[in-house]
């Protein structure tokens, strides 16, 4: 069961690092772009900490909770980011 716990950390993880590129990529492209997307930003950004929050509770079932945000953060922030690139 550890190694299991162990290999859901590391999913974990790896998917919060890269949520933490995005957000900083968007971060950029924010500075520079529209009032729209930094409105957009204030909606998405704080679900990063709330996923951090999951994961460090370490509970089976703050790992689905965590998977399921994890999830739907990096829809929303690979949203947000594609269409400022797109402009």
């Amino acid at each position: 069961m550890s190694g299991l716990k162990d290999d859901l950390r590391a999913r974990f993880n790896s998917s919060v690092e890269e949520l933490k590129t995005m957000r900083d990529e968007i971060k950029l492209k924010i500075h520079l772009g529209s009032m729209d997307a930094k409105k957009r930003w204030e909606q998405v950004e704080p679900q990063l900490g709330k996923i951090e929050q999951e994961i460090e509770a370490v509970g089976q079932g703050a790992y689905k909770a965590a998977g399921e945000m994890l999830d739907e953060t990096r829809v929303a922030f690979k949203k947000l980011l594609d269409d400022l690139k797109s402009k």
